[in-house]
């Protein structure tokens, strides 16, 4: 095709130059128009209401770029703790907040919930110990029925006595929040590579480990990430899960299906309150990428287990942890393979290419996610360099799972509109946008990394369409089975249709039924453009044959 719009006329310039521009910019209009038509979700139809809103959204996005372009403050180009105070004060995510987002399907277990609910919920609870590491002033919980004595390695403190010496609960509360986030006001001193900010990211979970995973917390955290996600406007969420043993305050421990059973049954608890308006969640089981090779034929060898004992709630298998630092997928071949040479189901979903890097065991872990079998790719940043792996992304239809504001803090862009992704959404290619960790670094469970998408990623003339074709991507390629997915889109089409009426309530609009959308520059076709050139190449010879 892009052969035939560019090599439509020969002549072209010397045409040009003598009929003046019309032609030329006919042709221009032809080639914006072939481009355009490669492009994620301008495919997807609009009805009168959704133009409506659709005109509003473009208004509002085309001032914010316009603007970002005016003061070179566009809050894409910067990093998210500089942005967010703007982001949240932007008309255009005040929409996308309110819009139904479908599913978040790249989320990890004990970095769903705001910090805040751990910090002035579960640490409010009694018994609950605090002490302050010398690693980078790192701070650590757990629960005890009584105050160790053993303080060769942290000295903890009851922190009911620590607040309540503070003079300030408030101030001190706060200072907890502060140790455990990863937000600052300088994240490029803070944070100077990639290797420095991985150490605080683990940090974090090393924090909040303590506190998540002790039984009397496990599934207020686990509810309470629902309600977050919900009413963030998800329908449905997967959560890559380590299963970690949880414990009780007399140190007994329980195994990974005890708390695979727990998170079953705050879902199914949760689906009985949501039975109109919500999916829930399924679990994708997960292992660390530094792992033993006996660790992981065991992990594996209880994944299959566990997949075949609750099919429809453990959904598959994945490696996580920094993938820069951790092993290949090929260092595990022997193991990932068990499954296929039993004869077993065991789907994948493996982070892959999330690395800055060509040519690695890292960026190379998306040929053999794609050779393993995985049913969606977490990040693939590292696909655009790898023109086989995009071939067999689009002819194999695998999606890759786009998070955008944690690849901009673990320092793998800067600049948004600089992601790879971009060039995946002008060709058309499978995507869904999630939020990784979104507890981490304060961002909202989805929207905030939908504003990130829509406005530095994607095109600035993107609009209604993509964003609905996001949203229903992200259920069409989830793990729920097909009359579940039917579901799943009636629920996200009743509040598709509640989220149009607000807008136009917003924006007083109401004549939306008579609604008719601008309409597009007329473009020359390529059979005309080739007639066009017919009809004047004898003039334009004999102009030659004049001038010779």
């Amino acid at each position: 095709m892009a052969q035939s719009v560019w090599g439509t006329c020969s002549l072209f310039f010397l045409i040009q130059s003598v009929l003046g521009t019309s032609l030329y910019l006919a042709k221009r209009d032809e080639i914006l128009t072939q481009e355009a038509s490669h492009y994620s979700g301008i495919d997807v139809p609009l009805k009168g209401k959704e133009w409506a809103v659709n005109d509003v959204i473009m208004t509002l996005k085309n001032s914010e770029i316009s603007e970002g372009r005016r003061t070179s403050d566009f809050p894409p180009a910067v990093h998210f703790f500089h942005a967010l105070p703007y982001i949240d004060k932007s008309k255009v995510f005040e929409i996308i907040k309110l819009m139904p987002k479908g599913a978040a399907l790249h989320i990890h277990d004990n970095a769903i919930t705001d910090i805040n609910w751990l910090i002035k919920n579960a640490t409010y609870r009694p018994h609950c110990y605090v002490c302050f590491t010398h690693a980078r002033g790192n701070i650590l919980f757990h629960y005890y029925d009584n105050q160790p004595t053993d303080n060769n390695t942290c000295e903890w403190k009851l922190v009911e006595t620590e607040r309540a010496n503070s003079g300030d609960a408030e101030a001190y509360d706060q200072m907890l929040y502060d140790k455990i986030s990863m937000i600052t006001d300088d994240p490029h001193t803070a944070y100077p590579n990639q290797q420095i900010v991985w150490d605080y990211f683990n940090a974090y979970f090393a924090a909040v480990d303590g506190l998540v995973f002790y039984a009397d917390v496990f599934k207020d955290y686990f509810r309470q990430g629902l309600q977050q996600f919900y009413d963030d406007g998800i329908q449905f969420m997967e959560v890559r899960a380590l299963l970690q043993p949880t414990y009780e305050l007399d140190g007994t421990t329980y195994n990974s299906e005890h708390t695979l059973l727990e998170y079953e049954a705050v879902n199914t608890e949760w689906l009985n309150d949501h039975q109109h308006d919500s999916m829930g969640s399924r679990i994708i089981f997960t292992s660390i990428r530094s792992s033993t090779n006996e660790v992981i034929n065991n992990v594996i060898n209880l994944a299959m287990e566990l997949h075949s004992k609750y099919p429809n709630f453990m959904k598959g298998f994945d490696l996580v942890s920094q993938e820069d630092d951790g092993h290949p997928l090929i260092y595990f071949l022997e193991e990932l393979l068990i499954p296929t040479q039993a004869g077993k189901d065991l789907p994948y979903y493996f982070h892959a290419g999330e690395t800055n890097w060509q040519g690695t065991e890292t960026d190379e872990n998306l040929i053999d996610a794609l050779m393993l079998n995985s049913s969606r790719i977490g990040h693939g940043y590292a696909a655009t360099k790898h023109p086989e792996v995009l071939l067999e992304l689009k002819q194999r239809d695998i999606p890759l799972e786009v998070n955008p504001i944690s690849n901009q803090v673990l320092k793998l862009v800067d600049d948004l509109r600089n992601h790879p992704a971009s060039t995946l959404l002008a060709d058309g290619y499978p995507i869904v946008v999630s939020s990784d960790d979104p507890a981490t670094w304060g961002s909202t469970p989805l929207s905030h990394d939908f504003y990130e998408m829509f406005m530095g990623i994607a095109s600035a003339k993107a609009d209604l369409r993509l964003l609905k074709q996001l949203t229903t991507d992200s259920i069409k390629y989830s793990t729920l089975l097909e009359e579940e997915k039917a579901s799943c889109m009636d629920m996200w089409s009743t509040e598709w249709d509640i989220f149009l009426d607000k807008v136009l309530e917003m924006y007083n609009i109401t004549d939306w039924e008579n609604y008719v959308p601008a309409p597009t520059e007329t473009t020359i076709t390529d059979g005309a453009a080739k007639l066009l050139c017919l009809n004047i190449t004898p003039i334009i010879l004999a102009i030659i044959m004049v001038n010779t």
